[in-house]
């Protein structure tokens, strides 16, 4: 009895099952992201429609110190009305206004999976950082030309039916959180929570589109994906 009880108490413990640190996916390398944001408008003149934008960037994701760093640069913007009452192009000046930034990465085990969060960090576009209001005009001190392409604001693109193509001149602020329950070594999918999304529209090349539209995120359908590519891929790439 003692000499089995010696052989168990000198077993080495099981192995077989490896600690959750051990399958800690190795997320560093370079990926593609793709940010899916679904909006109700209502939009003065068109009428009522849901916007679907979708946003691709170039992702790369590090590890220092300890930390897990991503940094992204915008590479496209596509925006489709589901109703069509208007052809909506996000010129490449637009996309080149978007700042590339970089924000840390949680990775954390939540007793069976691995989950995956990311702040994306408020974002500002066509008028000042400083400004303690959101401009509502053209004339505003605040407005910046932003993507530099000497209209105020942030400058988007309408086809619209009768009244041909109109310029609009926007400022806005958005701030989206990435969640995902679920992380693979090459696959991440999960949600973009909107935590804020305001636009104005402070001009346009027909006046009838400067009236301000109304837009509320819906939840339910706002999504990201990150695909590995890669290392050394570009933008043209995607």
């Amino acid at each position: 009895m003692l000499l089995l009880t010696a052989i168990v108490l000198a077993s080495p413990p099981d192995t077989s099952e490896a600690s959750a640190e051990e399958l800690r996916p190795d997320l560093s390398g370079t990926w593609k992201m793709t940010v899916s944001i679904s909006t109700a408008a209502h939009i003065p003149v068109l009428g009522d429609t849901v916007v679907e934008t979708e946003r691709v960037n170039l992702v790369r994701i590090i590890e220092h110190d300890g930390e897990i760093l991503q940094h992204h640069k915008p590479c496209t913007v596509q925006a489709e009305s589901q109703q069509l009452i208007g052809e909506t192009t996000i010129p490449d000046a637009f996309v080149k206004s978007l700042p590339s930034k970089t924000y840390p990465v949680s990775l954390r085990w939540d007793g069976s999976t691995w989950t995956y969060s990311a702040d994306l960090q408020p974002e500002r576009m066509g008028y000042a950082e400083s400004a303690t209001r959101m401009p509502t005009k053209v004339d505003d001190l605040d407005v910046k030309d932003t993507d530099v392409d000497g209209a105020p604001g942030v400058t988007i693109k309408i086809r619209v039916p009768v009244f041909g193509a109109v310029d609009a001149y926007l400022v806005q602020d958005a701030h989206t959180l990435l969640e995902a329950g679920i992380v693979e070594a090459e696959t991440i999918t999960g949600q973009a929570n909107v935590q804020l999304l305001e636009q104005n529209i402070i001009g346009a090349s027909n006046p009838l589109f400067t009236r301000q539209p109304t837009i509320t995120p819906v939840a339910e359908r706002n999504t990201f994906v990150l695909e590995r590519v890669p290392d050394g891929s570009s933008c043209l790439d995607l």
